[in-house]
């Protein structure tokens, strides 16, 4: 499956959320109820570069409304100056899950990817 590609950024120190509506695009509307959803941010597109982050629901930095099919990425403002500054490259995979006893998964897949930069915080 190719992806869809959105260019991000959020500057250091800023609260960040940015909202992917799947089942208003015919190409991402996807019944989300069968997949754990995650995001890495890496230096590269390369998935072997540097791991700069990972959001999922289990770190609280994504939120997945399966009946809505919405994503939604949410970093507080002290999590982003945790972040450095740098132009980075991002990936919003979906892993089946094919046991839902064990929460086993099968190969995951790209639907969304993109740069994702981290900007300098802005000081007013």
């Amino acid at each position: 499956m190719a992806e869809r590609i959105y260019q991000l950024s959020c500057n250091k120190g800023k609260a960040y959320s940015f909202v992917i509506y799947m089942a208003n695009d015919a190409f991402l509307n996807i019944d989300l109820g069968r997949f754990e959803v995650s995001m890495k941010v890496r230096m590269t597109r390369a998935t072997t570069s540097r791991l700069i982050a990972t959001f999922n629901e289990s770190n609280g930095r994504l939120n997945v409304d399966r009946a809505a099919r919405t994503i939604t990425v949410t970093l507080t403002s002290a999590y982003t100056l945790t972040l450095p500054e740098s132009k980075n490259y991002y990936a919003i995979e979906l892993a089946e899950i094919y046991d839902l006893h064990t929460g086993a998964t099968k190969e995951a897949f790209r639907v969304i990817e993109g740069r994702f930069d981290i900007l300098p915080q802005i000081i007013v």
